[in-house]
């Protein structure tokens, strides 16, 4: 981590430790699938289950509740820093959006129309918001989900979908062609949506492990031509961000279409389109 070098014993516990986890993983998501895991599996899952609550258990005897940490929230730090980088959730330690920002979520919005299966503007289409993350962000969603059932000014157009999965963090989603992805396709086809219909992400992720390999220079380009994408730094999360991208894209080149019609000037229907913020 602080480029010291490891000795001979340290790095095989290291890659020990990194294959056992690895192992881990996959038996954690071969049992999130509903595959059958062997005795030897299931054994070695079992075993580090109760390890891990051994592990949570004595943590939570060495420390007690408090009412601080002692660390500030981002949101309370104003002009200071963190890490030598500025806090706040907006620029200059702000936590209001600034107009310019605000305003261009707002022309986004008002951009998210109803659509059918195949991308075109219909007065019966859905409009998508779908999560993308782990497990953290499928129950935040979730809850998220309950909170927006008791609304009353929803557009009925509207769908909450959840295509985050647990243990999916900023490595696995980065990749394009991950597991991942396909159950993502799954999810939708069950529930009688398309890739074309979703248009809003709620995007959530980290990374596993403290170090990842770096993309190569500049980070991937923009997939399939896809004209106006910009090209992403080396980080996971940004590679997450352009695999969801990637995903949108390849859907529908796989059924040989084009740029998606204007919301307006494609719509031959009498009838009004709501768009996905009444008033917006």
């Amino acid at each position: 981590m602080r480029g010291q070098s490891l000795s001979e014993e340290e790095t095989g516990f290291v890659e020990r430790a990194n294959t056992q986890r690895e192992y881990l993983q996959a038996l954690l998501r071969k049992r999130w699938r509903g595959e059958t895991l062997s005795p030897e599996e299931a054994r070695f899952l079992s075993l580090q289950e109760e390890a891990r609550k051994r592990r949570l258990e004595a943590y939570g005897k060495d420390n007690p509740p408090r009412d601080s940490t002692g660390l500030i929230p981002i949101t309370d730090l104003g002009r200071r820093t963190h890490k030598d980088r500025e806090r706040g959730l907006y620029p200059g330690g702000a936590n209001l959006a600034p107009v310019s920002h605000l305003n261009a979520g707002m022309d986004l919005a008002s951009k998210v129309w109803p659509l059918d299966a195949a991308g075109n503007p219909s007065p019966e289409g859905k409009m998508a918001l779908m999560s993308v993350g782990m497990s953290n962000t499928t129950q935040e969603f979730q809850a998220f989900k309950r909170l927006a059932g008791e609304e009353k000014v929803l557009n009925p157009a509207l769908v909450l979908f959840d295509g985050a999965q647990s243990t999916m963090t900023a490595e696995y989603t980065a990749d394009p062609g991950n597991r991942f992805w396909q159950v993502m396709d799954e999810r939708l086809t069950e529930a009688g949506l398309t890739a074309d219909q979703v248009q809003v992400a709620w995007f959530k992720t980290t990374l596993r492990s403290a170090e990842i390999p770096p993309s190569p220079s500049g980070g991937p380009t923009a997939p399939h031509g896809w004209p106006g994408a910009p090209t992403f730094g080396p980080t996971a999360s940004d590679r997450a961000a352009m695999a969801l991208a990637t995903w949108g894209v390849t859907a529908r080149t796989r059924r040989n279409r084009g740029g998606r019609k204007s919301a307006v000037n494609s719509c031959s229907s009498s009838r009004p389109i709501q768009p996905l913020f009444p008033g917006s």
